[in-house]
Parts: structure tokens; sequence; C-alpha cells
């Protein structure tokens, strides 16, 4: 995933899930500190055995701290967000 941060400073940025066997969210990167300008993030999804936690049910990317309900709007930009799969499928 690249993401655009067009600010002058840093932001904090997670990515989220849900599966279908889970009922609740757990972050795959929770946090991380997104430089002014263009960053490159990779997630590896390939580490899940999804026959024991089924599909998703979503991916949610969050900008600002987690445990804050308190950030200001700010705007960032998603380019380039590929999600693949073996053949033979999740």
């Amino acid at each position: 995933v690249n993401v655009i941060n067009p600010y002058d400073e840093e932001l904090k940025f997670s990515i989220g899930h849900r599966y279908e066997s889970k009922k609740y969210d757990s972050y795959l990167i929770e946090n991380t500190i997104l430089k002014p300008g263009l960053n490159t993030i990779e997630i590896n999804l390939g580490y899940f055995k999804w026959s024991s936690v089924g599909k998703y049910e979503y991916l949610m990317f969050v900008l600002g701290d987690t445990t804050s309900e308190e950030e200001a709007e700010k705007t960032i930009y998603l380019k380039n967000v590929i999600i693949t799969s073996k053949q033979g499928g999740m």
C-alpha cells in the first residue's frame, strides 16, 4: 500500500481487519508513523490459516491514534492498494 501524507507533520496510521469467525477488530499494523510524502507499507496476509478464520469481513485504514477518540480531521491518499491471493484462493 502506498500512502501519501500531504502534511508537513508525521501522522499515526493503522491497518485493521476482521474475519468472519471473529467478533472484534484486530490490527495488522498499529500506530505506525507516516512521514510527510510517500510511504510504502507492506502487509502479508498469507500467514493466516484461512480455513479456521474464515473470509475477510473487511479491511480498515485508521488515521490517528487507535486509542484516542479526539483526533483532528485529516486527509491522506492511498495509491496502488493491491490485494492478491494464490491460485486456489483464500
